[in-house]
């Protein structure tokens, strides 16, 4: 008997370390959930929808939203931000560090994809670079699948805070019936006080003095739905019981059967006593073009003939168009500009414009009332190789610094070889090669902003390996200015030079 238990015994062992092949198959051919990956080789064994964790941050690869990122994981929804504090700078969203999460005065994001949860917004002042809370309600919750659109109002010295905007809901009765719109407006400009709102067939005077207003909406309000037969229209704002007041008058304005949109009324940047509107649908935020008001433009001639004679631009042709390819006006100005000079000024009312530049470059360009501009004409024209670049002048000054702007537009023969420059604003004795440049990477026709205190500065414009000098500028500078630089060729020989367009 203890011979036959002894066997038994070696028997038992032989199985439990796996010397039995049955045995073992059986174990490594398991699969619980029974979506034909074995056990042993699934990271989800007991879930038949999952099968790997590529990030291993407990979220499958089929239910994570961001498989191969462990922060981030579960499902997202999204919002839409609207910067209309003039005097803060970026807002940006807590715990979020791409790019597009900030965003500046009178510029808007489309739809931002969130993580479902509770967010927050905070403000990174420009005149210290110190990162501050939104004054009151800065938290906003993100839901699955839904789309949020929110507006950054107030000022700093009174507050600032985060408030949510309604869009236009279509009704049972008439969804799917493409001749009738729905939307809404929201007012968030602090200075206007009620609005009357028009959609209007066309801009002739009679047709708006013979129209009721579709809408009056207070500050910080939103209208009712409004309801619409039909898809163009000028949408016209005026003080609420006064037409003689018109604020904000559209170009032909084509409004989209989309069940969830809204027209949002802001702060001009140019203006505080004019209004900016915001076209809102399908999770992008468009800015409408007004016909109230002047802009502003001049030229800046930096192109040449070929590499050594200048071209003199000599008329300046201009017609408005409103709608799809109906002119408006023409005009033409005369002038005699040189190489590295600018024109004067010239008034244009706001709108859509087609140019003809003495015959050298065609361009269409949207000019924004209020607005100045400065249109650059780059290139040779013997070659036909020709670059244009509109400089919109930021007047929005900060108090406690400078600033200034620096546009590359540094012609060479072969575009590929325009160059990639670093720049520094520094006191005139600093050694820079200790320094971290104040633009890092500025590339043909490409801008880039730096802010500094009162005082005597050089702007240099350095090779990308941080050892040939490409230009240079002394500036002095006062807080509140606004400096506007462009680098372009020199009229003779090799190189580039600085030029301060500042008016």
């Amino acid at each position: 008997m203890s011979r036959l238990w002894l066997i038994f015994l070696l028997v038992g062992s032989l199985y439990a370390c796996g010397g039995g092949d049955n045995a073992s198959g059986d174990v490594e051919k398991v699969d619980n959930d029974g979506d034909g990956v074995i056990n042993s080789q699934d990271a989800f064994p007991n879930d038949p929808k999952e099968q790997k964790d590529s990030d291993d941050d407990g979220v499958g690869d089929n239910a994570d939203k961001y498989p191969h990122d462990p922060l981030r994981s579960g499902a997202v929804g999204g919002a839409a931000f609207l910067h209309s504090a003039p005097d803060v700078g970026l807002i940006y969203l807590d715990g979020d560090k791409r790019p597009y999460g900030s965003v500046n005065f009178s510029s808007t994001t489309s739809a931002v994809e969130l993580d479902v949860g509770i967010w927050n917004v905070s403000m990174l002042l420009l005149d210290s670079g110190a990162t501050h809370e939104v004054i009151g309600n800065s938290n906003f919750v993100v839901n699955e699948n839904e789309i949020k659109l929110f507006a950054i109002t107030g000022n700093y010295s009174d507050g600032v805070s985060l408030q949510a905007l309604a869009l236009s809901d279509d009704t049972e009765e008439y969804e799917g019936d493409k001749s009738v719109v729905f939307i809404n407006v929201s007012h968030i400009h602090p200075q206007l006080g009620a609005l009357d709102i028009y959609f209007l067939a066309d801009n002739k005077p009679e047709t708006l003095a013979a129209s009721t207003a579709s809408a009056t909406v207070t500050t910080m309000g939103t209208s009712e739905d409004i309801r619409l037969t039909g898809s163009a229209y000028i949408f016209v704002v005026t003080e609420a019981g006064n037409k003689d007041s018109i604020l904000f008058r559209s170009r032909e304005l084509r409004i989209y059967d989309i069940e969830h949109q809204t027209i949002v009324l802001g702060e001009n940047p140019a203006s505080n006593e004019m209004i900016r509107a915001y076209y809102y649908l399908v999770e992008v935020l468009f800015i409408l073009s007004s016909d109230v008001g002047d802009s502003s433009i001049r030229l800046l001639n930096a192109v040449k003939y070929d590499a050594e004679q200048e071209q003199h631009l000599t008329e300046f042709n201009t017609s408005r168009y409103m709608g799809e390819g109906v002119p408006l006006s023409k005009e033409t100005f005369d002038m005699d500009l040189g190489f590295a000079q600018k024109s004067a000024y010239s008034q244009l009312v706001s709108g859509n414009y087609d140019f003809d530049i003495s015959g050298i470059t065609h361009s269409i360009n949207f000019f924004e009332s209020g607005s100045k501009n400065t249109l650059v004409i780059v290139g040779r024209v013997k070659d036909n190789d020709i670059y244009e670049m509109k400089l919109k002048f930021d007047q929005q000054k900060i108090a406690t610094e400078a600033r200034v702007s620096l546009t590359h537009l540094a012609y060479k023969a072969d575009y590929v070889d325009m160059g990639k420059y670093k720049v520094y604003i520094t006191a005139p004795s600093v050694d820079i090669s200790l320094r971290v440049a104040d633009i890092q990477a500025l590339i043909f026709k490409g801008s880039g902003t730096m802010t500094k205190k009162t005082g005597d500065y050089t702007v240099r414009v350095m090779s990308e390996d941080n050892l040939q000098l490409i230009a240079s500028l002394d500036l002095s500078l006062i807080n509140g200015q606004n400096r506007q630089l462009v680098l372009i060729e020199k009229l003779s020989g090799a190189g580039f030079q600085l030029i301060d367009i500042t008016e």
